[in-house]
């Protein structure tokens, strides 16, 4: 339960709008107020390299999907070459002795036959 509760607290800290927001500089009152601009300044230009190579990655990613997409559409459009039988009769066919086939009666078919067609006409 414990996990559940912190991972809840996490999840709801992460996807508060006030991290979104850029944070803005207090009024010039202090006398450290030039360095903390200059700090913030720097941060915020991190956070907007940070953001940048984020969507340049995320870019090179689709980009990569997109050509293995297209390479594996490519693969299957290609038809490989099979040999042509052989026309001139060089080669003698396999004869199938039809006696070791499975054969249904053909009173049992039709018997079949008519089940299915009295089924399909009984719809409730």
């Amino acid at each position: 339960m414990r996990p559940a509760a912190l991972l809840a607290v996490l999840l709801a800290a992460a996807g508060s709008p006030a991290l979104a927001q850029s944070f803005h500089p207090l009024p010039p009152q202090t006398p450290i107020q030039p360095q903390y601009n200059e700090l913030w300044a720097q941060q915020e230009m991190a956070r907007q390299q940070a953001i940048a190579l984020q969507n340049q990655l995320t870019a090179v990613e689709a980009q990569q999907r997109t050509d293995e997409a297209i390479a594996n559409v490519q693969a299957q459009r290609i038809n490989p070459r099979l040999p042509l039988p052989d026309a001139t009769g060089a080669t003698a066919l396999p004869s199938i002795d039809a006696g070791t086939l499975a054969s249904i009666p053909d009173a049992a078919l039709a018997e079949s036959n008519k089940r299915v067609l009295d089924a399909a006409q009984n719809r409730r």
